[in-house]
């Protein structure tokens, strides 16, 4: 099997398992891991929230961020994330990499940098409207 024959059956694995976690809601913590290992990425989850971060809310999660910093986060920190604006402003249906819309200088300076993104080392999140 080829490298692209590899992704492409990748992606209609996460693609399938999506479909299932609509209809069965439990699968999502699955299927997260399942997307998150398809781009390669530290962590998934599904959340809402504001331009101001005032009003958020945690639908679904991969399990594996430590459930203290999901808590931080929702509890403390989402009001100053400087992703807020990239994420609750961007075109529906197209991805949005925050560290493409974040100078990376401007955001290590950040309160925000030093108590979420620098004790679990990334800060790039893709996200979906």
């Amino acid at each position: 099997m080829s490298h692209r024959e590899y992704v492409e059956a990748d992606l209609l694995q996460a693609i399938a398992a999506l479909y299932d976690a609509a209809v069965e809601p439990s699968l999502w913590p699955r299927v997260l891991d399942i997307c998150r290992e398809f781009v390669g990425g530290s962590s998934a989850a599904i959340f809402a929230k504001d331009v101001t971060g005032t009003r958020r809310q945690l639908v679904h999660v991969d399990g594996r961020l430590d459930p203290a910093f999901t808590r931080l986060y929702f509890a403390e920190l989402a009001p100053i994330d400087p992703s807020n604006p990239a994420q609750v402003y961007a075109p529906i249906e197209q991805g949005v990499i925050t560290s493409q819309k974040l100078d990376p200088r401007e955001f290590s300076q950040t309160r925000f940098a030093a108590e979420w993104a620098a004790p679990k080392v990334s800060s790039t999140s893709v996200l979906r409207h």
